[in-house]
């Protein structure tokens, strides 16, 4: 399992991608990084993009008990990334339940145009 967390708009919107069969362990390392990026800031939108990820009936399960930073007042929306209809029913069913409001896309194009009709722009 990899992840990459970048800035995807400087202090604005940070991607999350997650690849591969991800353990307990190593998404709670994911959410200790995240959790270190969000609390230091305010509205925070983050990309998290799924659609390398290799996940089972458990996956559900182990986002929701892993992702704390999903219902931090310092996020405000994400953008879940996928074309997988199984990952996007797995997404639902481990952050109905949060704080913060979710979109599900099928593409990063389709989360930037999301952002971009909420005035946030890639462009320098």
């Amino acid at each position: 399992m990899s992840y990459n967390l970048s800035w995807h708009i400087s202090e604005h919107v940070l991607y999350l991608s997650i690849e591969g069969k991800p353990n307990l362990q190593e998404l709670k390392a994911i959410n200790q990084d995240v959790t270190n990026k969000v609390r230091h800031y305010k509205k925070l939108n983050i990309i998290f993009d799924t659609t390398k990820i290799e996940a089972g009936y458990y996956t559900a399960r182990q986002l929701r008990e892993t992702q704390t930073y999903m219902n931090s007042f310092s996020l405000d929306t994400v953008y879940f990334v996928d074309t997988n209809k199984l990952h996007r029913l797995i997404t639902l069913m481990a952050f109905s339940t949060v704080r913060v409001k979710f979109f599900q896309c099928q593409t990063l194009e389709h989360a930037e145009n999301m952002l971009k009709q909420r005035g946030f722009t890639t462009e320098p």
